[in-house]
């Protein structure tokens, strides 16, 4: 087998037939009539060229003659390197398998190791017959693909390596068959295959042991091809001449059994001898690579993860030979270096592994302390969280394992202490970062009455990368906290982890400031004032815009957002029980619009229902009152719109967005534009 394989080694396998073969070669006008499938695997192939051409590599094996190549293959210890070879390419398919080359596969067969493989029934060629012996399958119960040789050649049957599926298929799938059969079904015996069972063959004892009372007169067969010989004996039994046709058919095969049965036998025999002597040359070959692997300084796996090696290792198993000491002094160091390039490759992986385990581990650290009521408002997003001294020091542990367990990092309290410190430090400097934004840069002051500007209702700030992609969902006015943990929406993964936090990023939101203090000053209250937090009521509806056509009545949040669509909103403040005369519909809801965005309908999915109104268009004409019966300076509200609002329509989520984008050209949709009305 090693003179084939180096000689496959000198050339591709896929040869060029030489001239005058039955391979056509190609020609200056094929490409013009290649079909469309064959250009697109010509345009993959690296190695085709621009005309559509394929250039292979000339392979030298296909210029010896075929009495010089007969010659090499009879050295060979295995019909199955004939076979491999047969199927390297059209060429040597042709040259092989053509019935003048019968006799290299004889002289195959009669080398082969530990025992010549006896001859063939007339029904098979050699090439069919190497395949049968072989060619791997699949495992009768559990279907997985099997190198093993058949466990039964009469029946075909192959197993896996797991005992299981051998032990199931005893139980479920064969029957025995005696002299005790109705005398109808007897005749059925003489031509049904059956099992083997070599009783002088000391390697089939486990057999005897499956079958403990054997009779001479006994015989195993398949459930299902007894019960398929039982139904078609019962079908010809209904009329004479069916009969004799059936037994006329069935008499051949009652011939041919004698000798399938002999035949069979001998290659039970053969395969456990072949086995046995498979598993001596392999038990011998692993002590032989221990040695190697002791002598070179590496471990016996490092040595069977080299590929080359590992060619070397499989090829001399298959072929029943041992593995020599100039075999591998051959390879030694291209596997030195293969063995090197893995050991560096799997300390890399392990490391990134364990580099991966610990960042999770901090991240499980981050969200248990954003539950920790002492530290809620102190905490930067996850990135920033990361760039904590003591998380760089969890992060970067040198050595191959996780730094430690998650348990104990949350419990320790060194960690719990430095982390505290860290986030301290951090907030220090992000206030006063973001307090020079606001203008008031070195803002001292120790008095408890005085808000920091940063905790102040008019600390209101943009990202400015969100503003470039108006399109963005992040685009909008944050909080101090909003800020600190904000992390701008990228669709690119790999952009996405390069992205990097600063308060440099962000800048007052002007107009929202100024409406803030106009809302402050129609309270009474100032904004340092510690007291304006309890006065001003941020989630309860008592802001009127009168901006709108319609009155429209808001929280101080949502009208934080509201106040962008106008230049310079006009509003007044009303009581909560007066702004629920204008809450017509339904009552408002704090954070529906982020719930209904979140979970918008799918493709496939049932049309959401329409219970969502429009307050702009509910609010233009109250039932029973005149549109322009409202307090204050308003907008007049166009004819069209009045129109539609004395539909009063209900609409599901996306349609009630496109209805306020084009009646009344809101392009964000936002809490105080519907009501919801539930059946």
């Amino acid at each position: 087998m090693s003179i084939v394989h180096k000689a496959l080694q000198t050339g591709s396998v896929a040869a060029q037939a030489p001239a005058g073969s039955h391979v056509s070669q190609p020609q200056a006008s094929q490409p013009d009539s290649i079909s469309r499938k064959s250009k697109k695997r010509l345009r993959l192939d690296p190695t085709a060229s621009e005309e559509g051409e394929i250039t292979t590599k000339e392979c030298y094996l296909t210029k010896v003659p075929l009495e010089i190549l007969a010659e090499i293959l009879s050295h060979t210890s295995s019909p199955r390197d004939v076979l491999a070879l047969a199927r390297c390419s059209k060429y040597f398919c042709a040259t092989l398998v053509k019935p003048s080359s019968n006799f290299i596969w004889r002289h195959a067969r009669e080398r082969c190791l530990p025992n010549p493989v006896p001859d063939p029934l007339p029904n098979f060629t050699e090439a069919s017959y190497a395949a049968l012996l072989f060619d791997g399958g699949h495992c009768e119960i559990c279907k997985k693909r099997s190198r093993a040789m058949y466990w039964s050649f009469l029946l075909r049957a192959r197993f896996c390596d797991n005992p299981k599926c051998l032990e199931k298929w005893k139980a479920t799938s064969i029957m025995k068959v005696n002299s005790r059969l109705p005398d109808r079904y007897k005749e059925v015996v003489t031509w049904l295959p059956s099992l083997e069972r070599s009783i002088t063959n000391p390697a089939d004892m486990f057999i005897l042991q499956f079958f403990a009372e054997v009779p001479s007169n006994s015989m195993y067969v398949r459930v299902s091809d007894w019960k398929q010989a039982v139904d078609e004996l019962n079908k010809a039994l209904v009329s004479s001449p069916a009969m004799d046709e059936y037994l006329r058919k069935k008499q051949s095969l009652a011939d041919q059994l004698p000798a399938k049965i002999e035949w069979s036998k001998k290659l039970v025999v053969w395969r456990d001898a072949h086995q046995a002597k498979y598993r001596e040359v392999k038990n011998t070959n692993d002590s032989i690579t221990k040695d190697f692997a002791r002598v070179g300084g590496w471990e016996p796996r490092h040595l069977l993860q080299s590929q080359t090696y590992s060619t070397l290792y499989r090829s001399k198993n298959v072929s029943l030979e041992g593995i020599s000491q100039d075999d591998f002094n051959a390879v030694r160091s291209a596997v030195a270096e293969e063995i090197t390039q893995n050991v560096e490759r799997s300390g890399r992986r392990k490391m990134e592994t364990a580099y991966a385990t610990r960042r999770d581990e901090v991240k499980q650290l981050y969200q248990s302390a954003s539950h920790q009521k002492e530290l809620q408002g102190q905490l930067p997003n996850l990135g920033e969280f990361r760039k904590l001294p003591v998380m760089r020091v969890l992060q970067a542990t040198a050595s191959g394992e996780s730094a430690t367990q998650t348990q104990n990092v949350q419990e320790s309290i060194l960690v719990t202490a430095l982390m505290k410190d860290n986030l301290r430090d951090w907030q220090k400097s992000t206030r006063a970062g973001f307090a020079a934004l606001l203008g008031f840069a070195d803002w001292r002051n120790a008095s408890k009455n005085k808000l920091h500007p940063v905790d102040r209702l008019t600390a209101r700030f943009r990202c400015k990368n969100c503003d470039v992609r108006k399109n963005s969902l992040d685009a909008g006015s944050f909080t101090f906290d909003e800020a600190c943990k904000h992390t701008c929406w990228e669709p690119n993964k790999k952009q996405r982890a390069r992205q990097t936090w600063s308060v440099k990023q962000f800048t007052p939101d002007q107009q929202v400031i100024d409406f803030v203090y106009r809302v402050l000053r129609q309270y009474g209250v100032n904004a340092e004032d510690a007291a304006s937090l309890a006065t001003v009521p941020m989630h309860e509806p008592t802001i009127v815009c009168l901006s709108c056509p319609s009155k429209i009545v808001m929280d101080l949040d949502c009208a934080m957002k509201h106040c962008r669509r106008h230049p310079e909103m006009d509003f007044t403040v009303v009581s909560p029980g007066e702004a629920q005369k204008y809450l017509q519909g339904g009552p408002f809801k704090p954070g529906a619009t982020l719930l209904n965005m979140c979970f918008s309908q799918k493709a496939g999915q049932e049309p959401t229902p329409k219970t969502y109104g429009c307050r702009h268009c509910r609010n233009l004409l109250k039932p029973g009152a005149a549109p322009e019966n409202v307090a204050g300076e308003q907008q007049v509200a166009p004819a069209g719109s009045i129109r539609v609002a004395m539909k009063q329509k209900l609409y599901s989520f996306n349609g009630l967005r496109s209805h306020v984008k084009a009646k009344h050209g809101i392009e964000r949709i936002g809490d105080e534009d519907f009501f919801e009305q539930k059946p």
